[in-house]
């Protein structure tokens, strides 16, 4: 899917519930057991199913009656590419919703890094969760959906899928071969099977299933990534594993959220890990550090040396802010 302007999605680009009426009865978006596998590109306000939810609802002047407008979004998810100028999203680009009106979801994913997008609109009221492609093949991933009548996945041989519906054609996009995605040398992303980060390559990979969980296996000395791009909303765990990762260089004095992390989310964990003879260098505002820039997650047991600068304040050894 490829728009050259504004609210552009793999499914719907602009989805509305709008109810200006005095009738107390509501009008109800419902997106329910969809996806969108295609790579999608477009202006501003874009997502990898939908780019735009937007839900009015109004009170009427005359006997205070609700007109609500209702949003229900549930069991879908998105895979491929997401790309835009401004406000982007793995599953929905924006969501925008006033009084008098509900919005439920449950149950929703966006394959981060196959869309290399790491964030969604409101996940917490859209119930977005990102999920890896290893994640996607897996029907447990997929909570409560109905894989007896409604959706189906090939989880074994050279044919494997992401999750389709059965009454659908099987399109190209979901078997495994056919998306870009980054292997990592060992592990399946759990915290009991964590993926093995062995070199920097797989250190700045990270960013493609910043909800998994990693083990670091040996030290690893940054020489390719002149200038480490920070990880966005890591949501998982990193054991350090007692190794230690060498000459990290960050020059970014333009950027707020400065760190290996820019920011890390509640739940998240970071222990055993040194980081040595770092030069890291942020902007003024949120934070700047050699780890985390903005910490919201668990930190224990890492240890830091070198030279962090920044142009205001929040600004540490380990974490900013």
């Amino acid at each position: 899917m490829e728009g050259s302007g504004n609210f552009v999605g793999g499914l719907v680009g602009y989805a509305y519930s709008h109810n200006y009426y005095s009738s107390a009865a509501g009008f109800v978006l419902t997106v329910s057991n969809s996806y969108a596998a295609g790579e999608v590109q477009g202006n501003a306000v874009v997502g990898g199913l939908i780019g735009r939810i937007e839900r009015v609802g109004t009170r009427a002047s005359s006997y205070g009656d609700a007109s609500p407008a209702i949003v229900d979004l549930k069991n879908t998810y998105s895979l491929g590419k997401v790309t835009g100028t401004d406000t982007i999203g793995g599953l929905v680009g924006q969501l925008v919703q006033t009084s008098y009106g509900s919005t439920t979801a449950s149950n929703n994913y966006w394959v981060s890094d196959a869309s290399e997008v790491f964030t969604s609109a409101n996940p917490g009221i859209l119930a977005t969760t990102s999920i890896s492609t290893e994640q996607a093949i897996q029907r447990s991933t997929y909570n409560t959906w109905d894989f007896t009548s409604t959706w189906d996945t090939i989880d074994s041989g050279v044919d494997r899928t992401t999750a389709y519906l059965q009454e659908l054609e099987i399109p190209d996009e979901v078997y495994l071969k056919n998306i870009d995605y980054y292997e990592f040398q060992g592990g399946g992303g759990s915290i009991s099977d964590p993926y093995e980060i062995w070199n920097e390559k797989d250190l700045h990979n990270v960013r493609r299933a910043a909800n998994s969980h990693f083990i670091v296996m040996d030290d690893i000395p940054l020489s390719t990534y002149a200038d480490f791009d920070p990880i966005v909303d890591f949501r998982g765990s990193i054991n350090g594993n007692y190794k230690t990762i060498k000459n990290l260089n960050i020059n970014k004095p333009e950027v707020s959220e400065v760190g290996i992390f820019a920011s890390t989310i509640a739940g998240s964990e970071i222990k055993n890990l040194t980081l040595e003879d770092v030069k890291v260098k942020g902007g003024a505002g949120s934070g700047t550090a050699a780890l985390v820039g903005i910490n919201a997650g668990t930190i224990t047991n890492v240890g830091v040396t070198g030279e962090i600068t920044c142009a205001g304040g929040n600004c540490g050894g380990l974490v900013g802010s």
